[in-house]
């Protein structure tokens, strides 16, 4: 009893660390912008050195992290691509929930040859790299950043297709459904009223690890050129364009979007965790 209590505890902290970071981020992405420069004017395009404003600088009372190659406030860009990595990862983990749910539902619940076609479909798509999907669907749909949401949406719905496909055919055969199904309601019924509220948990569990691959994947792709185009702002094109910069006197252009990436997936990846932990009804 003392071990299980020590341990809700321990997930209690766990999950208002791991939030209470990501919702401060949120707030930052949301109201941040507002109070800070503009992260699109060049100040100095002629010599990138020259434009370089290191930490503590004399003029760091308005650049508080300095400015960038070409002059810009580097907080006021972080943010932006804060916003970005966040808007990015909630549209691409709403598609893939929505599009994975509704595949794994018909596929546990029909069976006979509707699951034999999906689970064929979702082992196709699952047995390949993910990085090599995105890229193939950001080729194929171009560049922006409704783009790179679909891309990385169409490519992460078959973990959440597996996951509710195994749920679904786990509760078909319960009482509750049985008994719906005898008193005549309808397959949409069954599905959306029945079977689609005991799948809330591990759709929660499931979201925050898309959530975190989301923003990973997007970061990738403005590395590779392939993400949100100039001139907004986006960590992985911040690394792309500074990572030189990392042995020539300004490394903080490089750490700054690696860190902020790398907490962010962090922090939604032990987000995730916890959520498992905590609704777990077995403990």
């Amino acid at each position: 009893m003392k071990e299980s209590n020590q341990h809700s505890r321990s997930v209690r902290i766990v999950l208002a660390t791991s939030g209470g970071y990501l919702v401060l981020l949120l707030l930052l992405s949301v109201f941040g912008v507002y109070a800070l420069p503009d992260p699109t004017p060049y100040a100095n395009t002629q010599n990138p050195d020259q434009a370089v404003q290191p930490l503590m600088h004399q003029g760091a009372i308005r650049h508080w992290l300095g400015t960038d190659t070409l002059g810009r406030d580097l907080l006021s860009r972080l943010v932006w691509g804060i916003r970005v990595s966040l808007g990015t990862g909630l549209a691409a983990m709403a598609l893939a929930l929505v599009f994975g749910t509704t595949v794994g539902m018909v596929a546990g619940f029909y069976r006979s040859w509707v699951d034999r076609v999906l689970s064929w479909l979702m082992q196709v798509i699952w047995s390949l790299p993910s990085v090599m999907l995105v890229l193939a669907f950001s080729l194929a749909l171009g560049r922006g950043w409704w783009q790179v949401f679909v891309a990385i949406g169409l490519t992460m719905w078959v973990d959440v297709a597996r996951i509710v496909r195994g749920q679904v055919l786990a509760l078909r055969e319960r009482e509750f459904v049985m008994a719906a199904r005898m008193m005549g309601f309808s397959d949409w019924h069954l599905m959306t009223v029945q079977l689609l509220p005991n799948l809330f948990k591990p759709l929660l569990v499931m979201a925050a690890s898309v959530f975190g691959s989301a923003i990973l994947l997007e970061s990738g792709l403005g590395f590779l050129g392939l993400g949100v185009q100039p001139p907004v702002p986006s960590l992985g094109t911040m690394l792309r364009e500074h990572y030189p910069y990392l042995l020539l006197g300004a490394p903080h252009l490089v750490w700054a979007p690696a860190g902020l990436i790398f907490t962010m997936v962090l922090g939604f990846n032990v987000l995730g965790s916890a959520l498992s932990s905590s609704l777990d009804t077995k403990r």
